[in-house]
C-alpha cells in the first residue's frame, strides 16, 4: 500500500526508530511473546484444570485469530478506506479488538471449563499480559534496531 509509519507525539521514546520498527514486525514480536503469555495463562488462568501446553496451545489459538482479525482489519482499513495502518493510533484500535477477542475466548473456555472467580482472574491476567506483551514487543524493537538491523546491513554492504 506504500504506507510509512507514523508515530504519535504521545508516544514518550528515545529512538524513534525502535517504534517504527515494531510498528513494522508486529507478528514477528507477538510471535515471540507467546511463550510468555502462555505460562501467564497458565499461573493464572489454567491451574489446574490445564497443563501448560495446553495453555501454549490456546495462547496460540488465540493469537492466530488475532492476527486473522488484524488481516481483515489492514484489508478493509487500508485498501477500502485508505486509513494508514502504521500509525501508533491503528495499533490501539488492533489492541482493543485483541483484548475484546480474547477476553471473551477465554470466558467462554474457562466458563466451559468450569473455573472459579473466572472474572477478577481475567482481568488480572488481560492487564498484566497487555503489559508484559507491550514490554516484549518493544524490547523486540530495541534489539532490532540496536542489534539485528546493523549487523545486517553490514552484511548487505
Amino acid at each position: 500500500m506504500n504506507l510509512e509509519p507514523v508515530v504519535s507525539k504521545l508516544v514518550n521514546t528515545s529512538d524513534p526508530e525502535i517504534l517504527i520498527t515494531s510498528l513494522q514486525h508486529t507478528q514477528l514480536f507477538y510471535l515471540i511473546s507467546l511463550p510468555f503469555s502462555a505460562l501467564l495463562g497458565y499461573y493464572l488462568l489454567g491451574r489446574p484444570k490445564f497443563y501448560v501446553f495446553e495453555t501454549f496451545v490456546i495462547a496460540f489459538y488465540i493469537y492466530g485469530g488475532s492476527f486473522c482479525l488484524w488481516t481483515f482489519l489492514q484489508l478493509i482499513c487500508g485498501f477500502i478506506f485508505q486509513i494508514n495502518i502504521l500509525s501508533w493510533h491503528f495499533y490501539l484500535i488492533q489492541l482493543g479488538i485483541t483484548l475484546v477477542y480474547t477476553f471473551y475466548t477465554l470466558l467462554n473456555l474457562l466458563i466451559k471449563a468450569q473455573s472459579h472467580h473466572i472474572i477478577p482472574r481475567l482481568i488480572v491476567f488481560s492487564i498484566v499480559s497487555v503489559f508484559l506483551t507491550a514490554k516484549i514487543f518493544f524490547l523486540c524493537g530495541y534489539g532490532w534496531v540496536h542489534f539485528v538491523a546493523p549487523y545486517y546491513m553490514a552484511i548487505v554492504n
